[in-house]
Parts: C-alpha cells; structure tokens; sequence
C-alpha cells in the first residue's frame, strides 16, 4: 500500500487535504488530488500516491509527502524536464498555516504566481466582507477596462462560481447565500494580470 505515514504526523492527510485543494485548483489545471497516478516519464512507469498532480504552462507540477512516495523516485521524477516533483514531511510542519506556507514557497519557486506583488494600476474592492450573504466585487484600473473574469473558491478548492464581466462600469453583486459559512476566495482576472481576495461567510 502505498499510502503510509507516521502516527505522530503534526497535521494528517485529512487535514493537508483542503489546503492541497485550494491551491491546485487556484493555480493549476487538469488538478488530480490525492490519488494513485502512473509516471511513464522514466525508464519503467512507476506508480505514485500524488497529493497533487496538475499542469502550469505546460509543466507537470506534482507532490508527495515523505514516506509515501520513495524519495529517490521522486527525485528522478523531478529531474526529467517538463516535471517539477517534491516531497513535504508532514511530521515536521507545526500546523496548517506552516504547511501552506512551504508548499507556496516551493510553487513560487516553480514560477507560479502565488506571491505576486499587488499591481499598482489594479484596484479591487469585495463589500461588505464578511457578508452573511451578498458581496459586491467593485474593479478599477486599466487592466480591467476590457472587462474581467471571476472565480469562486471555496475551502475545498472548488470554483463555486464563475462569471465573466464584459465591462468594469457598475459594481458585480454574487449571492453566497446558497453556500455554508466560511473562507472564500474570489479570484479575479483582468487583461494583464489576477488579483484573489478572501472574503468570509457567516450566520445572519
């Protein structure tokens, strides 16, 4: 079996679970979460139990946790070009924030804009926040003025809503009211560049 980890984990597989969701599927595309993949790349296809297997311009990017995947097979995985492959002890992180934190400074390092600084042309209001329902997502800036997409993202990492805005002259309204409390992400994509902003959902 090939899923195999520690008993005195810090943080389980369960709980990495909505954090490997969240980030793959904001970053990444043809996301595989969790599951058992076959990597023909070497010179005999090995199989691997991915946390995450998905593409970013044209890069297969791919995790594991350490004692699952056999770290010289992760190594090679890493080194055939097109592929980026790591391994993330679990035993060592203190919590979750620790553990998002080394996975978006290891896909930083990838190219992937995790961390991409706020562009100065781009403004971007989400009113009120937190909202027990409604939000308004409020867009100015050059960047935007040939319209703009947005994406929902709920804890589990999956888009929720997704909608396209032809122009940035009145404020979008989306409802939340059909989904639970919590921590969304609105991401939003204008011509040059995406911004993502958490918004929280509570009780009325």
């Amino acid at each position: 079996m090939l899923l195999s980890l520690p008993l005195q984990a810090q943080i389980t597989i369960e709980d990495a679970y909505p954090v490997d969701s969240l980030l793959a599927h904001t970053y990444l595309t043809a996301v595989v979460l969790h599951s058992e993949n076959i990597n023909a790349t070497l010179d005999e296809p090995v199989m691997t139990w991915d946390a995450v297997n998905g593409r970013f311009d044209g890069t297969t990017i791919a995790y594991s946790f350490t004692g699952v995947v056999d770290e010289d097979v992760a190594e090679a995985i890493n080194e055939v070009n097109g592929q980026a492959y790591a391994l993330f002890d679990l035993d060592s992180m203190q919590d979750l924030d620790h553990y998002r934190d080394t996975l978006e400074h290891w896909l930083t390092g990838l190219g992937l804009p995790v961390r991409a600084p706020d562009i100065p042309d781009l403004q971007i209001a989400v009113y009120p926040n937190p909202t027990c329902s409604r939000i308004y997502v409020s867009t100015e800036g050059k960047d935007f003025q040939e319209g703009f997409s947005i994406k929902i993202i709920d804890q589990q990492g999956r888009v929720i809503k997704n909608r396209e805005r032809p122009s940035t002259h009145e404020d979008l309204l989306i409802d939340l009211s059909p989904h639970p409390n919590g921590v969304y992400i609105i991401k939003v994509t204008g011509h040059n560049g995406t911004f993502q902003k958490k918004v929280i959902k509570t009780g009325r």
